[in-house]
């Protein structure tokens, strides 16, 4: 069963780092050369220089970008620009956004995951790739942290998560900003031990299937195996990873589709595809005229197999 605990977060000082708007940044894996620049330039105290530090020119063994990051780390630390908080807590987050017109507020929580293979109670749904594995796991090595949060779901179809969740978020928020996508972010460091023990209890029940972060969570895996010799008690830091958990029944949610170009695959048919994808999923086929109509098709295979 899934295990969560709280933690001391190592959070941003906003008398020493500044305005929390310019120093927050989208996931790594989604950020272009440009954006890259832009949020290097936006505040010398950006995210961007842990979760994705450039490479610069005369880099080599003794003087990388996961040692710059590290180096980073260590003296924003040093700085007070980063300061641990002092107790356990459990982060609970919302994000207000618009969606066709429609405002909606999902609701998360922040904490630790204890680490299991996959198949257990933690499901992947893509495969990763080796490089970004790598790159994730020298960011592992070089920093001993967990930079950014590992995006996943659980089903609570009687929404009792949410309303522990909306309980904790009666209070006012510990953070509150408007991002540059124009979504209202909020943060709440939830230090009730009933509501956190309550959390704790609730989520041993639920399945936890991973919506972003695979390579995060695979580095994590890899990281403990590596740290294994190290280990000195049944209970170490590298057995957790830090995990985002948000209800996939939260009306608050919103699932975008996914673009993905295919190319090269000689045994491709589009009507065995359709035929084959609408017993699984409803088909709306949104496009120009085709050679036949697909719709068509997929009904009359529908009628047929009925």
């Amino acid at each position: 069963m899934p295990t969560i605990r709280p933690f001391r977060g190592l959070r941003y000082n906003p008398d020493v780092a500044g305005d929390i708007s310019k120093i927050v940044a989208p996931p790594y894996d989604i950020i272009y050369n440009e954006w890259l620049e832009n949020l290097y330039n936006r505040s010398p105290y950006n995210i961007i220089r842990l979760i994705k530090t450039r490479e610069e020119p005369g880099d080599n063994n003794t003087s990388d970008k996961y040692k710059r990051a590290a180096n980073y780390l260590e003296s924003w630390i040093r700085d007070g620009v980063l300061k641990m908080d002092e107790e356990p807590v459990i982060y609970l987050r919302t994000d207000t956004y618009e969606v066709n017109g429609e405002k909606k507020t999902r609701y998360g929580f922040i904490a630790l995951l204890k680490i299991e293979e996959f198949g257990n109670n933690i499901h992947p749904h893509e495969r990763t790739l080796s490089a970004p594995r790598i790159d994730r796991l020298n960011l592992v090595k070089a920093t001993s942290a967990n930079l950014s949060q590992i995006f996943s779901v659980f089903r609570d179809p009687r929404n009792e998560i949410q309303e522990l969740l909306l309980k904790a978020a009666e209070s006012q928020p510990d953070v509150c900003f408007t991002d540059e996508q124009g979504i209202l972010r909020k943060m709440w460091a939830v230090k009730d031990t009933e509501i956190v023990s309550e959390l704790q209890e609730s989520i041993k029940g639920h399945d936890i299937i991973i919506a972003d972060g695979h390579h995060r969570y695979e580095t994590a895996l890899n990281y403990k195996s590596l740290m294994e010799s190290e280990r000195q008690s049944d209970e170490e830091p590298f057995d957790y990873v830090s995990m985002y958990f948000s209800s996939a029944d939260d009306s608050g949610l919103t699932i975008f589709p996914t673009h993905r170009k295919v190319s090269g695959v000689s045994t491709y048919n589009q009507r065995v595809f359709f035929s084959e994808l609408s017993k699984l999923f409803e088909v709306t086929y949104l496009g120009e005229a085709d050679p036949y109509d697909v719709m068509e098709m997929i009904a009359k295979d529908s009628e047929h197999n009925n």
